[in-house]
């Protein structure tokens, strides 16, 4: 929120977006919406609507990772099960818990659908199809090319093409970024947790805390390193791409628009 208000020359310090962060979680808890796009659609705070898109991003992002099984689900049962198995399980970075079930394969739509796909002419069966999604995330993109380039031993140039000549992907409201193999975006962003350990780590000595309890405020830091700066510019450029109901709605007028003279001419 900070280098977006800076990007929009509102004078605003470190110490003051803390504040706006902690009057946003209290706003949006007490407001009891339905959703985090039915608040960010009907409240008129424009602070509120940049860090609602970075909890998005940042909700959203937890569950993107390169290695994600799309066969496979854990299932927790107690040992009488026959499958029954104790797993190392590490939350958020802790190596003394232990899980206790087994895996069964997913009986989800993105392998029924690949099923299809590969039954048969792929190349044709791909160029029928047309998805539009409501969601941000962007497994399917993952599932679907991942899936080519081993199914059908493709190098990431053939699979590139495959993919970019033949899947009609629309986010009617945006999506975390794009792959630097997909056309059609700028702002990359591959699909893995964004790590916030290091913000995390240099955020707490802008705290509301730190700032009151001072002795001397010219003491407390006002700048960020390079390093927090460009990751949060990389952050900044991926909540950009998310959109509220009427920022999407709007988006879609302007091309209508633009789409009918096209057509006139």
């Amino acid at each position: 929120m900070y280098k977006h208000l800076q990007k929009n020359k509102t004078e605003k310090t470190l110490h003051d977006c803390y504040r706006i962060v902690e009057e946003f979680i209290s706003t949006f808890k007490n407001a009891s919406p339905a959703s985090i796009d039915d608040f960010l659609d009907k409240n008129t705070r424009d602070e509120f609507k940049i860090v609602g898109k970075i909890c998005v991003v940042i909700a959203i992002s937890r569950f993107e990772n390169s290695n994600a099984d799309f066969m496979t689900e854990w299932k927790d049962t107690d040992s009488s099960h026959r499958y029954f198995k104790e797993l190392e399980y590490i939350p958020h970075g802790r190596t003394d818990t232990f899980r206790h079930g087994h895996l069964e394969l997913i009986r989800g739509w993105y392998n029924y659908l690949w099923k299809k796909i590969y039954e048969g002419d792929i190349n044709n069966n791909l160029s029928k199809l047309t998805f539009i999604t409501f969601d941000y995330d962007r497994s399917l993109e993952h599932f679907l090319y991942t899936r080519l380039i081993n199914l059908l031993n493709l190098k990431d140039d053939n699979a590139i093409k495959l993919f970019n000549e033949s899947v009609m992907i629309h986010h009617v409201y945006g999506q975390l970024g794009f792959f630097k193999w997909q056309k059609g975006g700028d702002v990359f962003n591959d699909y893995k947790t964004l790590d916030f350990r290091l913000l995390e780590k240099n955020f707490k000595k802008f705290s509301v805390i730190n700032y009151q309890f001072a002795d001397d405020l010219n003491s407390l830091p006002s700048e960020l390193g390079e390093e927090e700066n460009d990751y949060l510019d990389k952050i900044l450029s991926i909540a950009g791409e998310i959109k509220t109901y009427t920022e999407a709605i709007e988006q879609h007028k302007i091309q209508d628009y633009f789409t009918n003279v096209l057509d006139l001419e």
